[in-house]
């Protein structure tokens, strides 16, 4: 089996690396599976293991109706985009959906290969506005490369990290999982680190001219409080998000919930990895609404 991690070619115009016989076939089962059985999920982690550990260049196929070269290990979110896009985060997108609209303007902060982007581009079109913050060079070229391969204008890749401070910060990454990146305070013999740009929320917000923010994702493995503290503590109430989710943990999570349930947000579902949230009209927050809605249900294809 190939060992050698697969590398994202932006030279090759998307088609190129179309999937084809064996593992065209298996990927086209992986997608087929249904989301509705949670059981089946295993089946498709069993499927799309020759695919994932015998295959050293990216896949390009078709998902969410938008062209997306995706590589088939080393970033989990591009690794479910290709094999189960119907399992992508359904939950939150689902919510998501319902709370944006054509004219919207969305922020994604931690925004890796551009999943949420490219799914609110995908639901809303060209009329809406989305920020996707990244502070790594490599997943930025890679959704600078599926943007251009749809002809898409109105994702705005903000090049740097979010923090309670402007000035810069080291990044570690996790080259065999990128979606672990994070910053850190200091560097550490054997890893590898990147000095990136470091801004605010409320700076990024202004310096773009942003004046209404209607839904924001953050997942910045486990900076969200100091990012999400000093926006409340400086940005105008006319710019805090209706709706706002975020990754918890168990050293995050109370932070998060203290910090946004002070800000008059209501926590309105809790997902596997994810905290929903939204304003309140009258600024009281409160606890955990009842679940909600059925699930997406959207046919991707193969290129």
């Amino acid at each position: 089996m190939s060992k050698a991690m697969p590398q994202f070619d932006t030279e090759r115009a998307w088609g190129h690396f179309a999937p084809r016989g064996w593992r065209r076939w298996l990927i086209g089962l992986c997608r087929r599976l249904d989301p509705d059985r949670p059981w089946l999920y295993r089946v498709s982690l069993w499927l799309r293991s020759p695919v994932k550990h015998r295959s050293s260049l990216p896949m390009d196929v078709v998902t969410w109706g938008l062209r997306m070269r995706l590589l088939p290990r080393g970033n989990t979110s591009e690794i479910r985009l290709l094999f189960t896009p119907r399992w992508f985060d359904r939950e939150e997108l689902k919510w998501l959906a319902l709370r944006l609209d054509a004219g919207a303007t969305f922020v994604d902060i931690g925004a890796n290969a551009g999943a949420y982007s490219f799914f609110v581009r995908s639901r809303f079109g060209a009329g809406v506005r989305i920020l996707a913050v990244e502070p790594d060079p490599e997943m930025r070229r890679r959704i600078a490369y599926n943007m251009a391969s749809n002809g898409i204008a109105n994702i705005e890749v903000c090049p740097v990290a979010l923090s309670d401070r402007r000035g810069e910060a080291l990044l570690e990454l996790h080259e065999g999982q990128r979606g672990q990146n994070t910053l850190v305070e200091a560097s550490a013999a054997g890893r590898s680190m990147l000095a990136v740009p470091v801004d605010t929320l409320a700076n990024l917000l202004a310096e773009r001219g942003v004046t209404r923010v209607d839904a924001l994702k953050i997942d910045i493995e486990g900076h969200e409080p100091r990012v999400l503290g000093h926006f409340f503590r400086h940005a105008a109430p006319t710019l805090w998000p209706r709706a706002l989710l975020t990754e918890f943990k168990a050293d995050t999570g109370p932070e998060i919930l203290r910090i946004l349930q002070a800000a008059g947000y209501r926590r309105t579902r809790i997902t596997r990895l994810n905290w929903l949230f939204e304003r309140t009209a009258d600024g009281a927050g409160g606890s955990l609404a009842p679940a909600f809605g059925d699930p997406l249900h959207r046919q991707d294809e193969l290129a």
